[in-house]
């Protein structure tokens, strides 16, 4: 049942006479136009009444939403859209049915950009669905696994621009005595197989660089096959693969700034082709190719925003070749890319080899030395002033 307020009829101070249409086709009031009712209307004036006083609010706002009920709507997140301004704003009712409010109704509304609609915002995140499988020696470890939360593999997915879940990604946890174990190099503490949805990994090797932990190998392995499914499985480059898989494993941590400064004093410089060959090499040669790879996609992201490798991604989904994806997104061809990377880290590779060389050092140490004599001189000449003047006053006594 509804509750309808009726006014008696009497005087009453100056009206608005401008209010919204009785429909609502955007996300609020803005524009003020003449108001029309369609039922129930008033014979109400222009102007008050000479024995009535003018309104009390003379600069208000004009403006309202002329629905006198609340109306249950659809919250259209998982729904589709029934009319073509649904997008921008509320569902409008068939028609008005409650009585006429003589206009009492009138207030000031808000400025219109605090009623965006949350449809413009609402985002869903796709959340990788994993199946872990282990023997029962590991079971402790798949328990521990399975407890990681499903955001932490939703914002790979995000940051990837994977639109759809796809199929579980099987986990398999195998132990060193497995055949999976013995077929890889024994500093490998897991790899993917994107195109088999799989990821094995071995839980009884400590992870080495570029990964700390177990839960950092699952996330660079799950990343591998998702960037799989963001590329349609077309070609990627070696070393924007596995540097992608790092950007979204963590934050880059100081470890990853000491290991890029360590490859950069002790190493020259390589180009792509060079750097892809690395990771068919030994663990040092992995170690290196991980800490530029990393920092080259990382430098990538800092220059052309997060969105920059989803983009390239999506392109090559399409079936653009990635060397032209890449140089739709961010403006230069892969090498000269490369070019400019090598070039910013030019004060590591020029300067810092200058200050750690023999000779810089062998000078610091000599000029140390020289100081270290001249404070001990200092002090000693102190000494012997002191000395001097106990045996004056000895002499005196």
């Amino acid at each position: 049942m509804n509750l309808v307020k009726i006014d008696g009829v009497d005087l009453k101070p100056l009206q608005a006479g401008v209010e919204r249409p009785v429909n609502i086709f955007g996300p609020c009031p803005f524009f003020s136009f003449a108001h029309f009712h369609s039922e129930l209307g008033g014979d109400d004036g222009l102007v008050a009444a000479s024995l009535e006083r003018p309104s009390e609010k003379l600069f208000a706002l004009s403006g309202s939403v002329n629905i006198c009920r609340i109306e249950k709507v659809d919250a259209c997140v998982e729904c589709g859209i029934d009319n073509r301004f649904g997008p921008y704003g509320v569902n409008p009712p068939t028609e008005i049915v409650a009585s006429d409010a003589d206009k009492r109704h009138v207030k000031r509304s808000k400025l219109s950009i605090f009623h965006m609609s949350t449809r413009a915002i609402i985002q869903v995140t796709v959340m990788p669905h994993l199946e872990i499988e282990a023997p029962p020696e590991l079971a402790a470890v798949r328990m521990r696994l399975q407890a990681i939360s499903p955001v932490r593999f939703g914002d790979v997915a995000e940051f990837l621009g994977v639109a759809e879940a796809g199929s579980a990604i099987r986990v398999v946890l195998a132990p060193e005595n497995s055949e999976l174990a013995r077929s890889v190099a024994p500093w490998i503490s897991g790899f993917a197989l994107p195109e088999s949805d799989l990821v094995v990994m071995f839980p009884a090797r400590s992870p080495g660089y570029p990964d700390n932990t177990l839960e950092d190998v699952l996330r660079h392995e799950v990343a591998h096959v998702l960037i799989w499914r963001a590329s349609a499985g077309r070609p990627l480059p070696r070393w924007f693969n596995e540097g992608l898989a790092m950007e979204v494993e963590r934050e880059r941590r100081f470890q990853d700034q000491t290991q890029l400064l360590y490859q950069l004093l002790t190493g020259g410089r390589v180009d792509l082709q060079q750097l892809d060959r690395l990771f068919s090499g030994r663990q040092n040669d992995q170690t290196r190719a991980y800490a530029l790879s990393g920092a080259l996609v990382h430098d990538l992201v800092q220059r052309h925003g997060p969105t920059a490798c989803s983009e390239i991604l999506m392109r090559v989904h399409q079936g653009t070749p990635f060397e032209s994806a890449f140089g739709t997104v961010t403006g230069n061809t892969p090498s000269e890319a490369e070019s400019e990377f090598w070039r910013r880290q030019r004060i590591w590779t020029s300067w810092v080899p200058i200050v750690t060389s023999s000779t810089t050092l062998w000078l610091a140490v000599t000029m140390l030395a020289i100081l270290a004599i001249y404070m001990r001189r200092r002090r000693n000449r102190k000494m012997e002033e002191e000395w001097e003047k106990e045996e004056e006053r000895d002499i005196e006594g």
